[in-house]
């Protein structure tokens, strides 16, 4: 389909975007190829890249390079961006003036059962044993590690979240306090959900 979502908040302009192209169509039109194995990851690493290149024309795919973390940027560009993927959908968001984290996921029971491994006791309060808290909580703190891209973290200890508030809409925001070694950090994130999916911004 078209462009599924497009966003703009503190700064940052994202698109949300879901897959239900051929591979073909995002080859053509990206100009790359994935010699990645399975289809699905073909199509979250071609998709994502279009949907930078929708965001910044002027730049070339071929100048995207990885840090030692593993984080992505731009070689001849300062301008900062960062991609997450859970197919169908993919999240890219990028802003021109500070680093920044998306993340986004579907939407699975099978959190319900991974949730103390990131989540503390007061974390899983807020979420209340809803799937949909329990994944933005998560989407929050993938974010959140994409931005400062710090190895050696612990989702629990290092990352817990404050305060986490969805409205009916799906919207939402979240506080994370960040404490690790000397980096500390008070980092506020927005928040949207759909019907099977949710996405967490960095602010």
């Amino acid at each position: 389909m078209p462009l599924f979502k497009r966003l703009q908040e503190a700064g940052s302009d994202v698109i949300i975007w879901h897959i239900t192209e051929e591979e073909q169509y995002f080859i053509e039109q990206s100009g790359l190829i994935s010699n990645k194995i399975h289809l699905k990851k073909r199509l979250e690493f071609l998709s994502s890249r279009y949907c930078l290149k929708l965001l910044l024309p002027h730049i070339e795919l071929s100048d995207i390079a990885k840090d030692n973390e593993g984080k992505p940027y731009l070689l001849s560009h300062d301008v900062h961006f960062s991609i997450s993927h859970s197919y169908p959908y993919v999240a890219v968001a990028v802003h021109h003036k500070k680093a920044l984290g998306v993340d986004i996921q579907t939407l699975q029971d099978k959190i319900l059962r991974l949730q103390p491994k990131f989540l503390g006791t007061a974390e899983m309060a807020l979420c209340n044993n809803d799937i949909r808290h329990i994944t933005a909580a998560w989407c929050c703190k993938e974010a959140m590690y994409k931005k400062y891209a710090l190895g050696g973290l612990d989702f629990r200890e290092h990352m817990p979240i404050t305060r986490l508030a969805l409205e009916e809409s799906g919207q939402g925001n979240a506080v994370i306090h960040f404490n690790k070694d000397d980096a500390r950090y008070l980092q506020e994130l927005y928040i949207e959900t759909g019907d099977d999916y949710a996405v967490a911004l960095t602010l």
